[in-house]
């Protein structure tokens, strides 16, 4: 594969970081290294460069990762977030240049080395200005016992409404509050500081204690007996009123016929009806005026609260003058 740099250029870069390593082989991070290591970790440096060059930037990753851990050198690091940065891995590069930062170089580095480090600050700078951001916030009833996370990862209570770093690319933010989840989906730029403000619903609505079945209504017979007692007893009572008013009538009659109760022969069936009838129409008194005793008597002892016409009545039916008598009712 060609490279776009001359080859002049490469060996230096290669041939300091040989140097580098030897200079620094006291160091104990170096101290397991062996020339052997040393001439892989120059070979692998190459390969890596030709493939940062051709826009292989993950393979190339993983070549100056493997030289790295032969002979560890701040100008190997550097071009370990370079690949990082240009894979959009901008949180791992910017661990990366401060690690190049932190890397005791000892009294005996090379210029080179020196320079790799002071090029991870610069590059260091500029990367955070292009690493977005988002600060989440969350609203409604409920919002400060919601669990929040960003991309699946919880995200302690003092993290919201402060600024998150995270790379470029696809995000998922989500609140949770019980069952209930509300999120979002995000496409993130580089350079971009966004906010979201995730909005929670109202809480639900206890559900009501069931109330209890009301008893059904009462089913005593009393009212239905009391109200047929007084049908039947008024019944009774008008049937001795009009027996009673035959009874009159006849009596009159025999009165005129027989004279002083001494009737002749041919009117023995005449008197023998009228005791019937004055039977009849006292008999119908004293059942009817029991019955209408019991009905009252029945419609008192009745629950309180019991409809009599629910159960059912029975009484005279309302008749024409002179039409015969009769019962009505319900149930």
């Amino acid at each position: 594969m060609c490279s776009h740099r001359p080859r002049i250029l490469r060996l230096a870069w290669l041939a300091a970081a040989a140097a580098a390593a030897l200079l620094l082989g006291a160091r104990p991070a170096h101290a397991g290294s062996t020339p052997a290591e040393r001439a892989q970790a120059q070979k692998l440096g190459g390969e890596a460069l030709d493939l940062y060059d051709a826009g292989d930037y993950q393979a190339a990753l993983a070549k100056f990762e493997q030289a790295d851990r032969l002979t560890p050198a701040p100008t190997l690091k550097v071009r370990m977030a370079r690949c990082l940065d240009k894979l959009g891995r901008l949180i791992d590069a910017a661990a990366q240049y401060r690690e190049v930062i932190d890397f005791d170089l000892g009294p005996r580095a090379l210029p080179v080395h020196r320079q790799a480090q002071e090029q991870a600050v610069k590059d260091l700078a500029t990367l955070l200005e292009q690493t977005p951001s988002i600060e989440i916030r969350v609203r409604g009833p409920g919002a400060d016992r919601a669990v929040v996370r960003l991309d699946g990862r919880e995200l302690p209570a003092a993290a919201l409404g402060k600024r998150q770093s995270l790379d470029p690319g696809s995000h998922r933010v989500e609140a949770q509050r019980g069952p209930a989840v509300v999120a979002k989906e995000l496409q993130i730029d580089r350079g971009a500081r966004e906010q979201v403000v995730l909005e929670l619903g109202p809480l639900p609505v206890p559900a009501r204690p069931t109330e209890a079945p009301r008893p059904p209504p009462s089913s005593s017979p009393l009212p239905a007996l009391g109200w047929a007692a007084l049908g039947l007893g008024g019944a009774g009572l008008v049937a001795g009123t009009v027996t009673g008013a035959l009874v009159l009538k006849k009596q009159a009659s025999l009165e005129e016929s027989c004279g002083g109760r001494q009737c002749l022969p041919e009117h023995h069936d005449d008197v023998d009806a009228f005791d019937r009838l004055r039977l009849s129409s006292g008999a119908c008194f004293i059942a009817g005026g029991a019955l209408v005793a019991a009905g009252a008597a029945l419609l008192l002892l009745a629950p309180a609260g019991d409809e009599p016409r629910e159960h059912g009545w029975i009484g005279p039916c309302p008749a024409a003058p002179g039409a015969a008598l009769g019962l009505c009712g319900r149930f």
